[in-house]
């Protein structure tokens, strides 16, 4: 893509960007850049949409957004999701390619492991220890390994539960 960095190589361009004046890079479009805004709260949305879609149809009870006061403030994870006695916390990060995925993916799950967090969620949604998880994605769609492990880990469990009943 032409970022104004781009262009600038070997040239006597400026690599600022029109509308904030930072050095206009892919990472800075894709993340940082006002401009982009709308667009990127926007993909962030439709991948919590396709999660709480899919979780819907596998029968999980789904809880958006919830405000959980904290001292430091309200924390608001994407989604809490609600099946038989399981309850995840879960929220969804988008980062850069060259960002690690598991270290992004454990900084979401710190952030919402605290136990006032734990102990609203087991007085408001379930009795269940929560887990706290995350759908950690880079910009290109690769998900970090311990979120596609717990998807691939709830889709497993709910078909093992629908084989063993369609026996019985």
């Amino acid at each position: 893509m032409a970022t104004a960095l781009r262009k600038s190589r070997g040239q006597q361009l400026s690599s600022r960007c029109d509308c904030c004046l930072r050095t206009e890079s892919m990472g800075h479009i894709l993340q940082v850049c006002p401009r982009t805004h709308a667009s990127r709260v926007a993909r962030h949305n439709k991948i919590v949409e396709l999660v709480a879609a899919g979780a819907c149809w596998l029968g999980w009870g789904i809880c958006r957004e919830p405000g959980i006061p904290k001292p430091a403030g309200i924390r608001r994870p994407d989604l809490i999701l609600d099946r038989q006695g399981t309850v995840i916390v879960l929220d969804v990060t988008i980062v850069a390619d060259n960002a690690d995925l598991y270290q992004a993916h454990q900084h979401k799950c710190d952030y919402y492991h605290q136990p006032g967090i734990r102990n609203c969620v087991s007085m408001n949604v379930s009795t269940a220890s929560p887990t706290f998880s995350s759908v950690t994605l880079n910009w290109c769609g690769l998900l970090a390994p311990p979120s596609a492990e717990l998807i691939r880990t709830c889709v497993e469990r709910i078909v093992l539960e629908f084989t063993v009943s369609s026996d019985a």
